[in-house]
């Protein structure tokens, strides 16, 4: 018979906890978040005005001007979507870290994440949505087949479409899924112009081509065998508004259980008010 020598080695816990290995949010700094502002002074509904078109007349010496009566557009962006989480840590289950604000702040840390990564996963979604119908490359059942000698050639036709819509050349950008990025780096077209800081890594962007930054964004998953990829002007675009920001969270004890409980709330709302502002390509996954 085996000698029984398993209660020599009693189990211990480690001190220090193993971060998870999540999505960070890329969209949030490459989205138009100004109308925030105004929701700051409270209000669930902004409105801004949007100027109309301006005509213009060969003007004749000697004869009065017409007069053309102009009218503004209202663009009105509403908060609309709330996401939440409430867990619970057990007395028992915080007696397993040496220092139990650890753990607390561990998993509040993870809410915090999982409400960004809800709020980016909106974006990608709403974005698709919205572009306008003659400027998305491929279909659903038809999507582009991308490798490193046509990408190059498919994103410059990204560009052009935009310049088609008169869309300003400053502050454009392609948000790019990884497989996308690499080829963009096997073909040699990703212009990085020295080291990149660490700012600018944690923005997702990995360099330039066609003179605006690339972002990558591993949110970009496969759905039905295509992924979409876009190239948008970051100010026209897409707006989205959070009252709440995800990093704000709230600690407390729960009346009748022995522990600690984090809970956490984001509201937010987003609409696209120039469609023609935004390209899409769908490509193979």
């Amino acid at each position: 018979m085996a000698n029984g020598v398993s209660d020599h080695y009693p189990e211990i816990w480690a001190a220090e906890f193993i971060d998870r290995l999540d999505v960070e949010n890329k969209m949030l700094k490459h989205v138009n978040r100004s109308m925030e502002v105004a929701f700051a002074a409270g209000g669930d509904v902004v409105h801004r005005q949007r100027t109309g078109s301006v005509t213009t007349a060969a003007y004749v010496d000697g004869t009065d001007m017409s007069v053309t009566d102009v009218t503004s557009t209202d663009d009105t962006l509403t908060l609309n979507t709330q996401r939440s989480f409430l867990i619970h840590l057990e007395k028992t289950e915080l007696r397993k870290a040496k220092n139990p604000e650890k753990i607390v702040k561990a998993y509040g840390d993870q809410g915090i994440y999982t409400l960004s990564n809800d709020i980016e996963l909106h974006i990608l979604s709403t974005m698709a949505t919205e572009v306008n119908a003659s400027n998305v490359i491929g279909t659903a059942g038809s999507p582009q087949t991308l490798n490193k000698d046509n990408v190059e050639e498919w994103l410059i036709e990204m560009g052009l479409m935009l310049d088609e819509d008169n869309i300003p050349n400053n502050e454009r950008i392609y948000v790019v899924d990884p497989g996308t990025a690499t080829l963009m780096k096997k073909a040699q077209i990703l212009n990085r112009e020295g080291s990149l800081s660490d700012e600018v890594l944690k923005s997702g962007m990995i360099g330039n081509f066609n003179g605006c930054p690339v972002v990558q964004n591993n949110n970009i998953t496969a759905s039905g065998g295509v992924k979409n990829i876009f190239h948008y002007h970051t100010k026209l675009f897409f707006d989205i508004a959070v009252r709440i920001n995800p990093d704000d969270i709230e600690i407390f004890q729960l009346e009748k259980r022995f522990g600690k409980s984090i809970k956490g709330l984001t509201m937010y709302g987003s609409n696209s008010f120039h469609p023609t502002a935004g390209v899409m390509l769908k490509k193979a996954a």
